[in-house]
C-alpha cells in the first residue's frame, strides 16, 4: 500500500530495540556501503557456507548479464543501472562482459546471415567490364 518514490532508499538497516538491561534504541536507516557489505557477508555465509565468495556488487553484474542475454538493449541497461554505459567504456566492460548466451546468439545470427547471402543470386555482376565495382 505504499508508493515508492524514485529517490527512496530500498535497503534499510534493521534498527534495534533496547535490550533487557535497557540501552539506546537505534532507528532503521538506509544502509551505508560498509554495513550493507558486512550484513551481506553474514547472510552469504549462513546460506551458502564459508567457501562462497560472491560479493554484493556481483548482483549488479549478474543482473546486467542476464538482462543482456534476455535481449535488453544497452539503453534499457543504462536506465536500470541509473548510469550511462555509453559514456563509460569501463562500466560497459565491467557490467556487460562476454557471456555465452550473447556469443551463441551472435553465432546464430551470423549463420542466418551467411545463408541469406548464399541464397542471393544477383541478376548481373557487380563488377564492371574494367574490373571495378559498380
Amino acid at each position: 500500500g505504499l508508493e515508492l518514490l524514485d529517490d527512496a532508499p530500498l535497503f534499510w538497516t534493521p534498527g534495534s530495540k533496547p535490550g533487557p538491561k535497557g540501552g539506546r534504541r537505534w532507528l532503521a536507516k538506509p544502509y551505508s556501503k560498509a554495513l550493507a557489505e558486512k550484513h551481506f557477508r553474514k547472510i552469504r555465509v549462513a546460506v551458502y557456507g564459508k567457501e562462497e565468495d560472491r560479493q554484493l556488487a556481483d548482483m549488479r553484474r549478474t543482473g546486467t548479464v542476464e538482462g543482456t542475454a534476455g535481449g535488453a538493449t544497452p539503453t534499457d541497461t543504462s536506465n536500470k543501472m541509473a548510469n550511462t554505459l555509453f559514456a563509460s567504456a569501463r562500466l560497459q566492460k565491467t557490467y556487460t562482459p562476454v557471456n555465452v548466451a550473447s556469443v551463441r546468439s551472435f553465432d546464430e545470427a551470423r549463420l542466418r546471415g551467411a545463408k541469406k547471402l548464399r541464397e542471393q543470386k544477383p541478376t548481373k555482376s557487380v563488377m564492371t567490364s574494367n574490373g571495378k565495382v559498380s
